[in-house]
């Protein structure tokens, strides 16, 4: 009896070591895939008058955010090259190409008519 209790506790001390060991590696490869996420962060603006635009939208590829009251956004992206495309209600939309800035501030035009925010108006810097 004393040899099958001798052979259930290493069994379970096995697995005890097998599990932290897993757990240790899902949690630093998910350590190294939040650390390969690019960002950019940045705040959208009123060209005409310099104040932030709420609930613009910011998107580089698939992924994309809303500013917040203050402008601002920060959005995962595929690289440092993405194109960020920066829409908002009454303002025609831009495309700013990051060129390997991380730090940006979108300026939106102002749109006279409808038909300038629904025909792209799309333009860089």
């Amino acid at each position: 009896m004393k040899r099958n209790s001798s052979y259930m506790s290493r069994i379970i001390l096995s697995l005890g070591l097998l599990w932290v060991a897993v757990t240790l590696g899902s949690v630093k490869a998910a350590d190294k895939a939040a650390e390969s996420k690019l960002f950019v962060k940045g705040q959208v603006l009123s060209q005409a008058t310099g104040s932030p635009v709420f609930g613009a939208t910011v998107r580089a590829g698939e992924s994309s955010v809303f500013t917040n009251e203050e402008g601002r956004f920060e959005l995962i992206i595929q690289t440092a090259n993405d194109v960020l495309v920066v829409t908002g209600d009454d303002f025609i939309a831009r495309e700013y190409p990051l060129r390997g800035r991380q730090d940006d501030v979108c300026l939106l035009y102002q749109s006279d008519t409808a038909d300038e925010r629904t025909s792209g108006g799309l333009g860089g810097r």
